[in-house]
């Protein structure tokens, strides 16, 4: 493909692939002097101008797909040449059709189950579809979490006597061990790239946090002398939120912490006589999801999403999020499309039959729509999704698998 542009700025204002993916993927260096007549070559890819948005740059160093050219003049005008507006309309066409056509097909959950006689841990897709058992231990295992790369989950399980945290690849096939003590280990969470986990542990004074490398080395303490548990990073990986009775007399209640510890702040709105346990951090890492239960009764619980103010070290608003009145609440979980939220609900008591499943709830006001149905117990549902490595809504690729936002 031949590109014939006439102008200075290649890039600038130009709609071509409004995709910045074309950096294929490593270093920028200044362009050539495009001020006047003159061909210059350079590697393409899926015929977009390679080039940094309104800047006079071209990658010169980066993978070579195959080699195009770009004329420049010095009048300002651009035009497309050999049919390529119409390669450039149908490539965003068909790269946003790809991309929105793969955001729930290769989705997947894990949820814990008690449907085969004891508490195991199972897969599904986000629809509910193919559930499928990854754990056969006659212990326990549960509070499974998906690694970021979607290539394994980690879980706690009591199959050495205790409870302790494992890993296992995503078919549920090398499972082993990350945690060896006496101590009670669970609620495991992986940091966002993949490198640390962070948990919730008794191995010393109270219930504290806890972070470890990915191979369970270098365990190290985030709290120390609280009741506090269930931890989630954020997004971002710079804090990490927990649950817990940290304050005396405040009950307990949702907290945020540096990733190192430090600069402890409350964001869960105290009501008296309630219990707040943490859900999780929206995906955009702007809202934190979690459960308030009066009396700390089940019947009594319903679902808050508090919004993070972005600046400041507070949450600007407490929202209810309005399940149906029948059901109760159990678990919760963000949704990885950040719109809607993973529940665990049940219609009657279990002493009439009712059992815990697991439902998507749409926000603002649904529909809920129903993902497991069976006389067991489905609870603590986590989901992942992979996206693809070129997204329209402003994401571009380091590489292959993965991204960044700009």
């Amino acid at each position: 493909m031949r590109i014939t542009v006439k102008t200075k700025k290649i890039v600038n204002g130009c709609e071509f692939l409004a995709l910045r993916s074309v950096l294929l993927y490593e270093s920028v260096s200044t362009c050539p002097d495009l001020s006047g007549e003159g061909v210059f070559t350079a590697p393409f890819s899926w015929g977009q101008v390679l080039c940094g948005d309104a800047q006079d740059v071209i990658p010169q160093t980066f993978k070579k797909i195959h080699h195009d050219t770009v004329k420049a003049t010095r009048s300002g005008e651009r035009i497309y040449e050999d049919g390529e507006l119409t390669m450039r309309i149908l490539t965003i066409y068909l790269t946003y059709c790809l991309w929105l056509g793969t955001m729930g097909a290769y989705g997947k959950i894990v949820f814990q189950s008690g449907r085969d006689g004891n508490l195991e841990i199972y897969s599904m897709t986000s629809h509910g579809g193919s559930q499928t058992r990854l754990t056969h231990h006659e212990a326990s295992d549960g509070e499974p979490a998906w690694s970021p790369n979607g290539r394994q989950i980690v879980f706690m399980s009591e199959r050495d006597g205790d409870w302790e945290i494992y890993v296992m690849d995503a078919d549920g096939g090398n499972q082993r061990n990350l945690t060896q003590h006496p101590a009670l280990d669970g609620e495991p969470t992986w940091s966002p790239d993949g490198s640390q986990i962070a948990f919730a542990s008794s191995q010393a004074k109270g219930y504290n946090i806890y972070v470890m490398d990915a191979d369970g080395a270098n365990v190290r303490p985030l709290t120390e002398g609280a009741s506090s548990s269930n931890p989630k990073w954020s997004p971002d990986g710079e804090r990490i939120a927990f649950e817990g009775m940290v304050v005396p007399g405040a009950g307990r209640q949702i907290y945020v912490i540096n990733a190192d510890g430090t600069n402890r702040w409350q964001v869960s709105e105290p009501i008296p006589q309630a219990g707040m346990f943490l859900a999780g951090w929206s995906p955009n890492g702007k809202k934190i999801l979690y459960i308030a239960a009066i009396d700390y009764v089940v019947m009594k619980s319903f679902p808050v999403i508090a919004t993070l103010h972005p600046r400041r070290r507070e949450a600007v608003k407490h929202e209810r999020v309005p399940l149906p009145k029948k059901m109760h609440l159990n678990t919760a979980a963000w949704g990885v499309d950040g719109k809607s939220v993973l529940v665990t609900l049940r219609e009657a008591p279990r002493e009439e039959g009712g059992e815990w499943n697991i439902y998507r709830f749409h926000l603002p006001d649904g529909p809920l729509i129903q993902l497991t149905d069976h006389p067991a117990t489905d609870i603590a549902p986590h989901e992942w999704n992979p996206r693809l490595p070129v997204s329209p809504l402003g994401l571009a690729p380091e590489r292959w698998g993965e991204i960044k936002s700009h």
